[in-house]
């Protein structure tokens, strides 16, 4: 999981799991949670679907004005 505002606060179904980017493994197929946050933008909060293999997820902020 990667996101345009370095070092981003991930969390995957309410779990801290670390500062973006971030590397999940072992994640169980099925429908999930992540929120990403970061200091002057927007939360970003969105389920997700989980399928067998990898994936890479990127997250684009909106700033805050």
């Amino acid at each position: 999981m990667s996101a345009d505002v370095p070092g981003a606060i991930v969390f995957f179904d309410r779990e801290y799991i670390g500062e973006a980017p971030v590397r999940l493994s072992n994640v169980t197929p099925g429908r999930h949670q992540l929120n990403v946050s970061a200091e002057g933008y927007d939360g970003y909060s969105e389920p997700i679907e989980v399928q067998p293999g990898s994936a890479e997820i990127a997250v684009r902020f909106k700033e805050i004005h």
